[in-house]
């Protein structure tokens, strides 16, 4: 009865209390507070919380004598805060920053990402000098820890000596944390000289084909961190993906399916882009732009060899390099391409195999007609086209009927013509067409007014004073139609005539040359 009726603490701490005598309070290594070998609380960072089972008259003498012991311990802890090192000290997840282990300041967001607020997670017992201490402390680690991951865009910010329009992408570049696609600021990249750009090549800045970023913020250190800071400022640290997409990231993986649930913004801070349904780095997008590059400025008249995956100098299509470097499909690259502002057109295999250059074209493969021929060699017998040209072949057949039979049934059984697609920059064909189109235009308009000149002053020589050509009568004068059709006989005659294009070699493999090659044996034949 005793032992479950009776709170030893509370006789204990209330004997104490009638005999005056000073309680003695202990305050461990761990932070838990005891008051004559009794638990009463636990301190935590600089907070101290009471133990919640601590009731009755005794409580509040344990919390006083716990009280004394407190304020000694903080500020004894304040000092050897300022001391720590700063491996001591660590910015958690959710914002928290940790001595230790224990959380002792929240971050808080501030309209500028890159310098957040601190707020202390202390008692009442914290405060003066001691308060200060801890906070400057605090202060400094934090500037130091994001000067050190995101040194790039904390130097480029206070660096006052960048020319006004590097200023001008500089700050946008920082206000967007590091990445920009380069559509946003197109006119303004434009503007900038080369000394200009080098000044933010210094800062680490890389004016990529689709975005401008700093590839060294890519790295998973300072991706978290920027997640982690973004967050803050939206006052949101459980925001889906801040933490699983640094950790793909980390991981070294290059594209993988996004997750429709993670806002593509979280995406973007880690160095990744959506296209499609998958997220892509965009440091390998910019390694694909330097393959696809070469492809699209190679020319067909130039001496020198043709780049892989170069079709006529407008287009291009997929190589295998271009697939590796991604880790996609072709269902995959197509979306990835169409994201990027590049249109596709799907053509026969033969076609598209036929504009490759010579150099370029691959090995001819064997062909579903070729292995279907090779099945049915008893009835149709096929030689290469050397013998049928020398008259060397010999075709067994019993009629034309039965021919054109055979022939009917070895298309019909051909499988359906391969597809390929040609990719072509959207906005680079689109702004070469309307060069082009300009240029038609002032050559037309040039050659109007040549011919009128001539034409003014043939006339002016030859008229008489009544104004008529001698010799000649007086021809109605002409009508504005008249001119307008004159007028487009000389834009006609002003532009230039293409050149007909070279016909394309036949496919050997190709039933349309089996066809060919019947209808030249039955005319041997007849001859």
């Amino acid at each position: 009865l005793t032992k479950r009726f009776i709170d030893r603490r509370t006789s204990v701490l209330m004997k104490r209390l009638r005999e005056n005598a000073m309680l003695e309070a202990e305050i461990s290594d761990t932070g838990e507070v005891s008051v004559e070998g009794h638990h009463v609380g636990q301190l935590a960072g600089f907070r101290f919380t009471p133990d919640a089972t601590a009731t009755g008259p005794d409580a509040k003498a344990a919390a006083g004598a716990a009280a004394k012991a407190l304020a000694t311990e903080i500020e004894r802890r304040s000092a050897r805060l300022n001391a720590a090192p700063n491996s001591d000290i660590v910015l958690a997840s959710d914002g928290a920053l940790r001595w230790l282990g224990e959380p002792v300041a929240k971050v808080t967001g501030t309209t500028n990402a890159l310098r957040p607020r601190i707020v202390l997670l202390a008692d009442e017992q914290l405060s003066g000098t001691a308060r200060d201490t801890v906070q400057h402390r605090l202060e400094r680690w934090l500037t130091h820890h994001i000067a050190t991951l995101l040194k790039p865009l904390v130097e480029m910010s206070a660096d006052q000596t960048l020319p006004g329009l590097a200023r001008g992408v500089a700050f946008r570049l920082v206000e967007n944390l590091g990445i920009m696609d380069r559509r946003e600021i197109h006119s303004e990249i434009q503007a900038l000289d080369q000394e200009m750009r080098a000044a933010l090549r210094r800062h680490g800045v890389r004016f990529g084909a689709y975005h401008i970023f700093v590839p060294a913020l890519l790295k998973p250190a300072p991706a978290s961190l920027l997640c982690l800071l973004w967050g803050i400022k939206q006052s949101d640290t459980d925001i889906a993906g801040l933490v699983e997409v640094p950790q793909m990231s980390a991981a070294g993986r290059t594209s993988f399916p996004a997750n429709p649930e993670i806002t593509p913004d979280v995406y973007k801070l880690c160095g990744f882009r959506i296209l499609g349904e998958k997220a892509v780095r965009i440091d390998i997008l910019e390694r694909l732009a330097d393959l696809i590059r070469p492809a699209l400025a190679w020319r067909p008249q130039s001496e020198t060899p043709a780049p892989e995956g170069a079709v006529d100098g407008r287009s291009f299509i997929v190589t295998p390099a271009m697939l590796s470097i991604l880790g996609a499909t072709h269902h995959d690259m197509e979306q990835v391409l169409k994201g990027l502002g590049y249109r596709g057109e799907v053509l026969p295999e033969a076609d598209v195999l036929a504009r490759l250059p010579k150099r370029e074209t691959p090995a001819a493969a064997p062909s579903a007609d070729t292995g279907q021929t090779a099945q049915q060699e008893g009835a149709l017998q096929t030689v290469p086209p050397t013998e049928a040209a020398s008259g060397e072949q010999e075709l067994v057949v019993d009629d034309q009927t039965s021919e054109a039979v055979e022939v009917s049934a070895d298309l019909a059984a051909s499988p359906e013509p391969k597809t390929m697609t040609l990719w072509r920059s959207g906005r680079t064909a689109n702004q070469r067409d309307r060069r082009d189109d300009k240029g038609q235009v002032e050559k037309g308009q040039a050659a109007n007014a040549r011919n009128r000149h001539s034409r003014n002053a043939k006339s002016g020589d030859n008229r008489t004073r009544d104004g008529n050509q001698p010799g000649k009568r007086n021809d109605r004068q002409k009508t504005g139609s008249d001119r307008a059709q004159e007028n487009r006989q000389d834009k006609t005659g002003s532009r230039p005539q293409r050149s007909a294009r070279p016909e394309r070699p036949l496919d050997p493999d190709s039933p349309f040359a089996k066809l060919a090659q019947l209808k030249a044996s039955l005319e041997g034949r007849n001859d």
